[in-house]
């Protein structure tokens, strides 16, 4: 079959489950993550605010990637992806119940910080599926195939959650959040009974050492790899600068109108859709070049957005970049879990998600402020400038790497 052959990954039956628990649980968390901005602006009418609320519920990400890693290897990542989503379960219908019953705003936030903190254990467990059940040559479309899902739930979000919280309100939205989380949670059960009734259970990691040591392992293992140590310290910056766009935007959209958001931030999850599948067919060579396009393309659409900042055309050029980091990034991501051995994927992917993710939660916040004070326009300059740190310094590696006789990225 075409699709087989051009995503070998679906192959693997351990993985067409794993990705359907993902999907049913990421079509949850895009609703009740696209509700909480609607809601905060409706009860407080601050971006700033919007902001600060949205750092404090992911500034917990970095210290629980930290220990990610170490507890993926030193467990299985089936098993931490079960108690995960139950646990994350938990947190959304006690987050349901506080809005429904008019609670504390201040409790809300913290029960979803709380739930993001989980969520922040999962995708090292997930990627360490992948490596301990695929071979090398269907990394690629494995990570293709997540970005698809990210992607592709995320356009199902949005307008879902316009119509769920004009309808029904928030605390529907985190109820139906927590169903798809149980759901993930029944299907990840009986795929992991189904593998020990085969004697074939999940991959458990053989080196049992303690979890500050796995941890500073993983650290280690990334800071010697010349291409880890160069790509992640940029993607730090470019994870932190896009962050700036897309919540401008999405405060932009949502203060037109609940349609307007929903559809908006359809179209630009559809975008991502589109980028993730063309990922697939990049070539897996010049590796610092596709990092550096990254840095441009979103430093370019950032200019364009300052010079012409009306909503449609911020849409428009933030759909631009997604479909173009959309592709670049399966690649990267596939070249990355190549220069890791199996038995460090879930320590080394949580170390790459804490440095290249230690700068994200705080862009919402200054996204606010700048907005509320300044202009979007004024926030989209300052996200540009910033973006040509990483594109400079990729762009320096990227021109060695062309003159290079050697067309692979330094491992």
């Amino acid at each position: 079959m075409p699709l087989l052959s051009s995503y070998p990954a679906l192959q693997d039956r351990r993985f067409r489950r794993l990705i359907l628990a993902t999907a049913v649980s990421l079509t949850g968390s895009a609703v009740s993550a696209a509700v909480l901005p609607l809601y905060i602006l409706a009860i407080t009418g601050s971006a700033a605010l919007t902001g600060v609320i949205a750092t404090i519920r992911l500034i917990g990400l970095v210290p629980a990637q930290l220990v990610a890693g170490g507890l993926v290897d030193k467990f299985s990542g089936l098993r931490v992806r079960v108690i995960g989503d139950a646990v994350k379960s938990i947190c959304v219908l006690a987050a349901a119940a506080t809005v429904m019953s008019a609670g504390s705003l201040a409790l809300i936030t913290v029960l979803l910080a709380i739930e993001s903190i989980v969520g922040a254990i999962l995708a090292p467990a997930t990627v360490s599926m992948f490596r301990a059940w695929l071979p090398e040559a269907s990394l690629k479309s494995a990570f293709s195939i997540w970005s698809f899902l990210f992607a592709s739930t995320a356009v199902i979000g949005p307008p879902v959650a316009a119509v769920v919280y004009h309808y029904a309100g928030a605390g529907i939205a985190y109820l139906l959040d927590a169903a798809t989380y149980l759901l993930s949670v029944a299907v990840l059960a009986q795929l992991a009974i189904s593998l020990k009734s085969r004697a074939n259970p999940p991959v458990e990691a053989t080196e049992r050492t303690p979890l500050l040591r796995s941890i500073a392992s993983g650290m280690r293992h990334v800071v010697s790899q010349t291409f880890l140590r160069n790509y992640i310290f940029s993607v730090a910056v470019v994870n932190f600068t896009s962050a700036m766009m897309l919540f401008g935007l999405t405060v932009v959209l949502a203060q037109q109108s609940e349609s307007v958001y929903g559809a908006g931030m359809a179209a630009i999850a559809f975008a991502g859709v589109a980028g993730s599948l063309l990922g697939v067919k990049v070539p897996d060579k010049r590796h610092y070049l596709q990092a550096a396009l990254v840095s441009f393309v979103y430093g370019a659409c950032m200019i364009g957005g300052a010079v012409l900042p009306a909503w449609p055309v911020l849409l428009t050029l933030f759909a631009i970049s997604s479909v173009v980091s959309g592709a670049l990034n399966v690649s990267l991501n596939s070249h990355v879990m190549q220069l890791v051995q199996p038995d460090l994927v879930g320590r080394v992917q949580s170390s790459l998600l804490v440095i290249g993710g230690s700068l994200y939660p705080f862009a919402a916040s200054l996204t606010g402020v700048l907005i509320e004070y300044f202009s979007v326009s004024v926030m989209l300059i300052v996200a540009s400038a910033l973006t040509a740190i990483p594109l400079l310094w990729l762009g320096g590696h990227a021109y060695v790497e062309w003159r290079s006789k050697d067309v692979t990225a330094p491992r």
